[in-house]
């Protein structure tokens, strides 16, 4: 049985009810776990149109991970086998759910499948990615986003479950990781692509050289920064300095082509600083 889930924070409501228009009708039910949002009453009246829709209403912004193990244990609860995560703006591409399915009969029993993924299309790029093999129906990866991936209950179990100390950013990756660590599967589907979008994406060229300017507010920048080296730390037991070089990159960038420059710097410092010197399961006042 296949279980959805969305979590909210601060969406449209417009694109949520879309949202769940397209998946509705395919999965048995549909988890919303709303983060905190100012919104929550109209969020609360789009979820009472749907029959199968089931909202967790948290009263702070408790983080992407948390949220996600929340859906994923309401789901055991309810005696799934799968969940299929979305964003709260994205929309399910038709027969997206029957080709998980196909893909589940037809691998099963050649891989531990611990995740299907789609393909992405970011819509302020016009970009598809990954590139794939010409006719491959699937294709393995090492990591994926966790908008429209279909995702092992007994996986999710196995691998101890999102790591809540990452907040937001990186933790899909580094659940992707601790994925095929514990000798899992994640299969890319070829034929399904999702539409997403990163951020406030801006094209900037440089040098011949095409870059992709993101425009996250600093709140982000700090975890995006401070995680990029925490899971490398984490999962290599050391601060590598690939990922202090794409730290300073990512501030780099930040501060040459984005507004807020002071606050964002800060942030991305800070962000250093804490993923350098934190272990794992440490708090830290951001």
């Amino acid at each position: 049985m296949i279980i959805a889930g969305i979590v909210c924070y601060h969406p449209q409501t417009s694109l949520l009810k879309k949202s769940l228009d397209s998946i509705a009708g395919n999965v048995s039910s549909i988890v919303v776990i709303d983060n905190g949002s100012d919104n929550v009453e109209e969020i609360s009246d789009c979820c009472q149109s749907y029959p199968n829709v089931k909202l967790i209403k948290n009263e702070k912004n408790e983080g992407i991970a948390k949220a996600l193990n929340q859906i994923f244990q309401h789901a055991d609860e309810m005696g799934g086998d799968y969940v299929l995560c979305l964003d709260q703006d994205s929309i399910m591409p038709e027969g997206m759910v029957q080709t998980y399915k196909k893909v589940l009969r037809d691998y099963s029993d050649k891989e531990r499948i611990g995740i299907l993924c789609p393909r992405i299309h970011d819509r302020a790029t016009n970009r598809t990615w990954p590139a794939v093999p010409d006719g491959a129906e699937v294709s393995k990866t090492e990591r994926c986003i966790t908008s429209g991936s279909l995702n092992s209950l007994p996986a999710w179990k196995e691998v101890g479950g999102f790591d809540e100390y990452l907040f937001i950013d990186e933790v899909d990756h580094d659940y992707s990781f601790r994925i095929i660590q514990n000798g899992y599967a994640i299969l890319l589907c070829t034929d399904v692509v999702i539409d997403h979008q990163i951020g406030n994406t801006v094209i900037r060229h440089l040098f011949g050289k095409t870059i992709y300017v993101r425009n996250h507010n600093a709140f982000r920048k700090y975890y995006m920064v401070r995680n990029m080296i925490y899971v490398g730390k984490k999962h290599y037991g050391r601060v590598r300095v690939r990922d202090v070089g794409h730290a300073v990159l990512f501030t780099l960038k930040t501060i040459i082509y984005e507004s807020d420059k002071r606050n964002k710097l800060k942030a991305c410092f800070k962000g250093m600083a804490d993923g350098c010197k934190h272990n794992h399961g440490e708090n830290i006042k951001v």
